[in-house]
């Protein structure tokens, strides 16, 4: 959902607020109503299938959520349809807020029980690795949207939508800001965020990049599902290979807790 400008005039205000739809539309992300609509189809489908009454108030809808629930957690469905199926009901009905107990104290239960499967995070040295293999298969912008958002602590859809005008270079080019006025934070709560580095040669190496774009040109020169296919080739390369293998070759003496300070030296080589 991208920000508008407050207009000074009335006029300039109708118009971009028109243009930006009524504020039942603005309250969560399209993404996020899709999920929504997905979640509540399985809850219609489980009461059909259950021969259930359709709930006539808010008591029966936490008992028959708090069923569904139930039958998902036998049925082996993610966590995520039900944790979205408790919010889809709040808000296409708010007058639920605060009211499905029940079924908030089963989805607590659940999150005790199951532990989320996550990808443990990369080290410097893997990062790099990406970097270089993106570097010899002509993925340059790949591997410095990697670099960056490794920098930055960026999420995936900041990294692979980040601009040239997002980025602001110090005059030494040796750190650099990154503005982010559209995250989950300023979704919520407004305002801008922003993030910045000082890894001399990573900086060198983004400003050369962004010489060639224009301000509103993405770093990313391939579409998001393009970047994560690339990484996907990426890893597999490097499996195949061996990360040892690459590091050791490259630097026999370089400890394996190497800082990212210390592996940002070697991008000069890369000569993105």
């Amino acid at each position: 959902m991208r920000k508008l400008l407050a207009g000074a005039a009335k006029p300039d205000r109708r118009a971009r607020r028109a243009a930006a739809g009524p504020l039942r539309a603005l309250v969560v992300q399209p993404a996020t109503e899709r999920r929504y609509a997905a979640a509540l189809q399985w809850f219609f489908s489980w009461l059909e299938a259950e021969r259930r009454r359709f709930p006539r108030s808010a008591l029966e809808v936490d008992e028959l959520a708090a069923a569904a629930l139930e039958s998902a957690w036998e049925e082996g469905e993610p966590k995520a349809l039900v944790g979205d199926l408790l919010s889809a009901l709040q808000f296409r009905v708010p007058v639920l807020q605060h009211h499905l107990p029940l079924s908030w104290r089963l989805f607590k239960a659940w999150g005790r029980a199951e532990v989320p499967t996550r990808a443990p995070p990369l080290s410097a040295t893997q990062v790099l690795a990406f970097a270089w293999v993106a570097r010899c298969w002509g993925l340059w912008d790949v591997g410095l949207v990697a670099l960056v958002a490794f920098a930055c602590f960026l999420r995936t859809s900041e990294a692979v939508s980040l601009a040239k005008r997002q980025l602001t270079f110090s005059s030494d080019f040796t750190s650099a800001a990154v503005s982010l006025p559209e995250t989950k934070g300023t979704h919520r709560h407004g305002g801008h965020e922003g993030v910045s580095f000082a890894e001399p040669a990573l900086v060198r190496a983004l400003a050369r990049r962004c010489e060639s774009l224009a301000p509103a040109d993405r770093l990313l020169r391939r579409s998001p599902p393009h970047f994560r296919a690339a990484l996907r080739c990426d890893c597999a390369e490097l499996c195949q290979r061996g990360i040892a293998c690459f590091v050791n070759c490259s630097h026999p003496s370089l400890p394996a807790g190497q800082s990212f300070a210390m592996a940002m030296a070697r991008v000069h080589a890369m000569h993105f």
